[in-house]
């Protein structure tokens, strides 16, 4: 993909259960297919930075039909998210494209 994505390795059951549940729920919640990842030979996930525009942040996380379980079909998750957040929380996750990976 290139310097416009985010790298994501494989970890441990639990960060690993919530990167696939994120990565269905970008069909399930905004329709969109996967051209914003790629899966790569070695398990790392390739994420388009583009993807974090497209995110509709409201209806993720603030609507009454929010994703709340990693399989999506039932609710079992309180959504933790303050109502105060509903209108900042957006900008802060649309900022993400503009990760930029720094040299250590």
């Amino acid at each position: 993909m290139g310097e416009k994505t985010v790298t994501l390795y494989p970890g441990n059951w639990l960060y690993n259960a919530s990167v696939i549940g994120f990565l269905l729920s970008i069909e399930k919640v905004e329709g969109l297919n996967n051209k914003y990842f790629l899966l790569k030979d070695e398990g790392s996930l390739e994420i388009d930075k583009e993807l974090f525009l497209n995110l509709d942040v409201n209806k993720r996380y603030f609507s009454t039909n929010k994703i709340a379980a990693i399989t999506a079909k039932v609710k079992l998750y309180k959504n933790y998210l303050q109502k105060k957040w509903e209108e900042p929380f957006p900008f802060f996750v649309k900022s993400l494209y503009f990760l930029e990976e720094k040299a250590s």
